[in-house]
């Protein structure tokens, strides 16, 4: 990938934790917000790690994923039910 592909990857990183930050934000009923961020990147992070092994079980190849489209999936995946 060259450096201009890592940027374009970098911002889309960055509005996806801007927009997760957003949305979190208006949640009022809460004691604490920086728990509740926190449980919100446990949550994406153990998400993406097991749709990642059960993919690898399966023998299911990522390759063909773009790495531009990974932001995508970590909304997708991690923020789905919450």
């Amino acid at each position: 990938m060259s450096t201009r592909d890592d940027l374009i990857l970098a911002i889309a990183y960055s509005f996806m934790a801007f927009y997760v930050m957003v949305s979190l934000r208006k949640l009022r009923a809460v004691k604490s917000r920086f728990g509740l961020a926190i449980t919100a990147l446990t949550q994406i992070a153990t998400s993406i790690t097991a749709s990642f092994t059960i993919c690898g079980i399966l023998k299911i190849n990522l390759a063909q994923v773009p790495r531009e489209a990974y932001p995508f999936v970590v909304l997708v995946i991690g923020l789905e039910n919450m």
